[in-house]
């Protein structure tokens, strides 16, 4: 196995037609969401069954061990999922060779994060050895979990059952946790339980597929190439870890933070869409960059942006239109007072929902670089604006910084991806309801105006004749 390994062989599986690929994106999205709507489902319901039987006390430690899981596994995934499920896409007869190596690499590097994590923490935070144990298990079987693989051969169907399988694991032990009076560190092992099921379940179905071969031979070349990635991944990270929260309950108060907890909780539900949507067309994309079908690449992205920006603005104009209504009915009445800042946020959405799929198309070429510049440009931009807007604006301040970056990210990807068929069009739906967006909010302009114009793009951009887009 040569060490400067660079997928540009003939692709394993042939050259679909245009129209097929466009329709198994199609099937691979709809598997995806159709998994996880299962699994936030389940999970939400467990973490309710949690919060009403554990102290209000163990229930935060049991979300800051999610949290130090989540963080760990960011730090550690060295760009490698990502990298790995491009490769396996144009190279599908080395999925032994990459799985292997991917996996042995995460658990080294996660494994000395952990030693040092548990020996710092047995002095700064005495006593929570078995807490943070149970997290460090559940960053390992993420780790270890060949969901990435998975996404590179295709088998999204797989995926999807698994990720549900995981969700009713967690539901399951919820309820044995209400009957049995659990404590935090025992909810928290339910949560790495359904980590280490969810590995399980994908590796009894791909490993009889691939040949693997577990090693660290080659893979300097492959950290190399995955640098940008790394990067990528915690620059990112940075703006879904829920640092404008954070910020809103130490400039603010903790009340206007858990007020604005909840639309942040829909508008992260709400973006799987645009990043189940860049998972399912990254296989594609790549091989079609392998072998230099760039023609085809580009016309299966541009359609699928058009529907994936008429989704991002069916989300705001309905958010706009029902937004408080809906937070009231799923929250309580407190919460209409986060109605403003929920509009800004499915703005956002509507951004990152053609922003993402665009940069994750980078991925597919090999231009790992420009991606890394569109998210750690969001990432900054995000954390600065933050501390700028939300002292004086509170949550519409944290809602218009997140938007703002996450505007600035797809702008800087659409760039680098470079001239396609209807991007003018589309960068003008997303400036224009953006704008409304902001106007609703801060010049208190009617949410009903806006939200039905707002549609009305929405439909307009699907209704208009792909051939008309080709002239804008």
């Amino acid at each position: 196995m040569t060490e400067n390994f660079e997928p540009t062989a003939a692709i394993a599986t042939g050259r679909r037609t245009l129209a097929d690929s466009r329709r198994r994106v199609r099937l691979y999205v709809g598997q995806l969401m159709t998994g996880e709507l299962v699994n936030k489902i389940l999970r939400f319901s467990a973490l309710v069954l949690f919060a009403r039987g554990l102290s209000a006390s163990d229930f935060g430690l049991v979300n800051v061990g999610i949290a130090i899981s989540g963080i760990a596994l960011v730090a550690s995934s060295l760009g490698l999922p990502d990298l790995g499920a491009r490769d396996v896409s144009v190279a599908p007869e080395r999925a032994g060779w990459l799985a292997g190596r991917v996996a042995v690499t995460r658990v080294l590097v996660l494994g000395s994060f952990v030693a040092i994590g548990l020996t710092v923490s047995s002095f700064v935070w005495p006593g929570h050895a078995p807490l943070l144990a149970m997290a460090s298990l559940m960053a390992v079987c993420m780790a270890i979990s060949g969901d990435w693989l998975a996404r590179g051969l295709e088998q999204m169907s797989l995926l999807a059952v698994a990720t549900a399988v995981g969700g009713f694991i967690v539901l399951g032990g919820s309820v044995l946790a209400a009957m049995l009076s659990f404590g935090a560190t025992a909810a928290l092992a339910v949560f790495a339980i359904a980590e280490g099921v969810v590995a399980a379940v994908l590796w009894w179905r791909l490993y009889p597929m691939t040949r693997v071969e577990f090693g660290v031979r080659g893979m300097g070349a492959m950290l190399r190439r995955a640098r940008p990635l790394a990067l990528s991944s915690l620059a990112i990270y940075s703006y879904y870890a829920n640092l404008d929260t954070i910020i809103l309950a130490a400039t603010r108060s903790s009340r206007e933070a858990g007020l604005y907890s909840a639309p942040y909780r829909l508008f992260l539900v709400l973006n799987l869409v645009g990043i189940f949507a860049a998972y399912a067309m990254l296989p594609t994309l790549a091989r079609f960059a392998a072998s230099d079908a760039e023609a085809d690449a580009s016309q299966l992205l541009q359609s699928a942006l058009v529907s994936l920006a008429a989704y991002g603005l069916l989300t705001l104009g309905l958010v706009e239109l029902f937004g408080a209504e809906g937070l009231e009915l799923l929250f309580g009445a407190p919460f209409r007072a986060a109605a403003g800042a929920f509009v800004l946020l499915a703005a956002g959405v509507a951004w990152y929902a053609v922003g993402y799929p665009v940069g994750y198309s980078l991925i597919a070429r090999g231009e790992n670089s420009r991606f890394l510049l569109g998210a750690a440009s969001a990432g900054v931009l995000s954390l600065g604006l933050d501390l700028a807007l939300i002292p004086p604006l509170g949550m519409s301040g944290a809602g218009l910084a997140t938007t703002v970056a996450f505007a600035a990210g797809a702008a800087i990807w659409i760039s680098a991806r470079g001239s396609f068929r209807g991007r003018l069009a589309i960068l003008v739906a997303l400036g224009t309801t953006s704008g409304l967006a902001a106007i609703v909010v801060f010049a208190d302009w009617s949410e009903a105006i806006a939200g039905l114009v707002t549609i009305g793009i929405a439909v307009a951009l699907l209704s208009i004749r792909w051939g008309r887009l080709a002239h804008v």
